[in-house]
């Protein structure tokens, strides 16, 4: 039996022991009888222990769990805004216990906007917006992971959808493709009339569509992927319809409508997942596909190895002039032996790393900033002899670490999911791609598993000439050694999060929000002008003035050695620059935000201090 995933109930006590935990979850499946029928007989009563119940019915297996869950919930209507209950539910809970979820949202938001004879006889609490998201999240794990849907009539679902919060609405829409409950394309169709979804409902929407399937759903995807479409709308359209239909002309010209290199990336990166619609478009690109479109598939065709090679070779010419592909090479002492003699410059060498274009970034980490896909470089030069380093990037698959074999999981739809499996639950697999973002695939929907390998694409240093292959290899090869290079301490910011200036409060207090972008420093804590100009591309709106945010733990009296920032926050209060700036602080976690104005951007921004560990998250 898989060990419990991250994001499962802690057990009260120790709940940051990892050890402690899984020793609990270990001796919970060893005594599940002895403790199902005490809970059974009433010997163990649940009133006051909900974290241990909770943790309990987690850690068996949902079939198991099942019994212990009904008996808990009882007849009564359940206060899922108390407890969790809503997860239970989700993980472990049949159709009759999904129907209360479903229940709780129809008594919450559907009986006042449009009331009805079938809703008259439901027993159920209302509940708020926070736990009808709750309460949607677990629907939505039913019937990913089980292929569970409430009993009853799901029809009356339509009432909730356009009275209920965005997320909320994204999760209903979503639901819709899993349940299929008929007429639900009529009723898509007519919800994508309405023109009034925001980005995440539309997407949600859409992929239904495709769950949905047959020649009605392709006619409407058709229409979505069409010039009258929004751009996010046209790919996301695009990308579902590869899966049911993938010759459509329509996908190439959505493709060739995205409205940046980074959402073409995107596009072509999840077309991927559709071989038959990516065999398509290598023989078929439109002459006058545009350069950015056709260079973000250059790098997703590359990403996919061996399965991008048709699309890789019709790409090229449309991606504009390339330089001299890397020779194909054995000896790579002698190779190592040349860049030493010819002079390879690491700084120019760093440059080239950290150039978005390669996505060196997006996959590995240098002092903890960075990708977690690959291996993290931290100390590579000084662990690792050249020739190694070397073949390593020529030859990706040549020396894979361990931990770090791709595979690529094939679904019973036809479509496939590509990266490194991070962890996996006695239901899923999650797997993390290139870019770094996590997929949990149910295992029920899983047909085929293939290793592939380095998920690291071949013909990376293609790109590049060869004075800048040597500058690359070179800086690489000095990682970790003393010096310049060497990011193994903490005392110096590598991250810094962008934030638009519209979104003050957040920037002040570090806290998520959806319109930042993360910035990385070259590894002596230098963030270049020209590195917060490109990041900016990815912040929603940044206008004229933007946030730069950075996070360090420190205790007492901290130094700050603070280089082109001029107007700056300390944990959201004004701080005054200074030569000898060493505020007294309290013990934790303290967040600088620099104020900058965009037109006039500092050539360098840094921010270090001995008395500090900056954070990199």
């Amino acid at each position: 039996m898989p060990a419990p995933a991250g994001g499962t109930p802690t057990l009260p006590g120790n709940p940051d022991d990892v050890f402690y935990q899984h020793a609990a979850w270990l001796s919970i499946n060893d005594l599940a009888q002895p403790w199902l029928d005490a809970l059974a007989s009433g010997a163990w009563k649940p009133e006051g222990r909900e974290a241990q119940l909770a943790f309990a019915l987690n850690a068996l297996p949902p079939e198991t769990a099942r019994g212990a869950l009904v008996q808990v919930l009882g007849t009564e209507p359940r206060d899922f805004a108390k407890g969790p209950w809503a997860e239970l539910i989700g993980r472990s809970g049949g159709p009759a216990e999904l129907r209360k979820l479903f229940d709780a949202l129809l008594v919450s938001f559907g009986m006042d906007c449009c009331p009805g004879d079938e809703l008259k006889n439901i027993r159920a609490l209302s509940i708020d917006d926070a736990t009808a998201l709750r309460c949607v999240n677990a629907l939505l794990e039913a019937a990913r992971t089980r292929n569970l849907r409430p009993d009853g009539n799901l029809l009356p679902m339509e009432r909730l959808v356009f009275h209920t919060n965005a997320a909320v609405r994204a999760g209903l829409l979503r639901l819709v493709g899993y349940w299929k409950p008929a007429p639900a394309l009529d009723w898509l169709r007519g919800v994508f009339d309405e023109n009034a979804l925001d980005v995440g409902s539309a997407a949600a929407a859409i992929e239904s569509t495709r769950d949905l399937g047959g020649a009605p759903a392709v006619a409407l995807l058709k229409k979505l992927a069409a010039p009258a479409s929004a751009a996010p709308t046209r790919q996301r359209a695009a990308v579902a319809l590869a899966a049911l239909d993938p010759k459509a002309p329509e996908i190439a010209a959505a493709l060739a409508s995205a409205p940046n290199e980074d959402a073409a990336l995107a596009t072509w990166r999840d077309l991927f997942k559709t071989q038959p619609a990516i065999d398509a478009l290598a023989a078929q690109l439109p002459a006058d596909l545009p350069k950015p479109v056709a260079a973000a598939g250059v790098r997703a065709a590359r990403e996919a190895g061996k399965r991008g090679e048709p699309l890789l070779a019709a790409l090229t010419p449309l991606a504009g002039p390339m330089t001299k592909p890397a020779p194909a090479a054995t000896d790579f002492k002698a190779i190592a032996a040349r860049m030493w003699t010819q002079g390879g410059d690491a700084a120019q060498g760093e440059l080239i790393y950290r150039r978005a274009t390669l996505g060196c970034t997006t996959c590995h980490a240098i002092g903890g900033a960075g990708g977690v896909v690959g291996p993290s470089l931290t100390s590579l030069g000084a662990s690792a002899p050249a020739d190694y380093i070397i073949e390593s990037l020529l030859v990706p698959n040549a020396k894979v670490k361990e931990g770090y074999n791709g595979v690529t999981l094939k679904l019973k739809d036809g479509t496939e999911v590509m990266g490194i499996q991070a962890r996996e639950t006695a239901v899923e697999v999650i797997l993390r791609n290139v870019a770094g973002q996590e997929t949990a695939v149910p295992k029920t929907n899983i047909t085929g598993k293939t290793d592939i390998g380095s998920i690291m694409p071949a013909g990376l240093a293609d790109a590049l000439n060869d004075n800048e292959r040597m500058n690359l290899y070179c800086f690489l090869a000095e990682l970790g050694k003393p010096g310049p290079f060497d990011a193994s301490k903490s005392q110096v910011a590598r991250v810094w999060r962008l934030y638009p200036g519209t979104a003050t409060d957040a920037a002040l207090k570090g806290a998520p929000h959806d319109a930042s972008a993360n910035a990385l420093t070259l590894v002596d804590g230098r963030l270049l002008k020209d590195t917060v100009k490109e990041a900016l591309q990815l912040v929603t709106k940044p206008g004229d003035v933007i946030y730069a945010v950075t996070q360090f733990q420190s205790t007492g009296k901290t130094r700050l050695d603070l280089t082109g920032i001029a107007k700056a926050f300390l944990d959201g209060t004004p701080l005054t620059i200074t030569s000898d700036l060493a505020p007294e602080l309290p013990a934790g976690v303290h967040t600088l935000a620099v104020k900058l104005d965009v037109p006039a951007l500092p050539e360098v921004l840094r921010a270090a201090s001995a008395d500090a560990s900056f954070t990199t998250n």
